[in-house]
């Protein structure tokens, strides 16, 4: 199955919402597994997660790899995309920081929300759109 779109515009995940319960997730397919206790819980599936706190979602996380296309809008992010791609496709980001290493990360903000994006030495490794308040 393929990774669902990511929406920053609906801050959704294929058919999922930020702040939906985990039974909206039911169009994405069954989970490969599922940590932690109702309500509080993430759903793993392969090439992604679902991150759900007092039974509603709060989190979709990607793990880039050099087989991970992350689609979002127009683009389709890899593990190939630069920290300046996404300043070009979407402009001035809320907040841009560095870490040991060769760590990075770069913030946009919408609506409550947070898109993340997480860089290491070979380019970008990390998707996380996450409800106010998560991190």
């Amino acid at each position: 199955m393929p990774l669902p779109a990511l929406d920053f515009e609906r801050l959704a995940a294929g058919p999922i919402r930020l702040g939906d319960s985990p039974e909206a997730a039911a169009p994405l397919g069954k989970p490969g597994k599922v940590r932690g206790k109702k309500g509080d819980e993430t759903h793993e599936y392969e090439g992604f997660e679902l991150q759900f706190q007092g039974g509603r979602l709060v989190c979709i996380k990607f793990d880039v790899d050099e087989r991970t296309r992350v689609p979002i809008g127009d683009w389709h992010f890899a593990r190939t995309t630069k920290p300046m791609d996404v300043h070009v496709w979407f402009g001035e980001p809320a907040s841009d920081s560095t870490g040991g290493g060769d760590l990075r990360w770069i913030d946009y903000e919408r609506e409550g929300a947070t898109l993340a994006l997480e860089f290491d030495a070979k380019g970008l490794s990390c998707v996380q759109l996450y409800a106010a308040g998560f991190a």
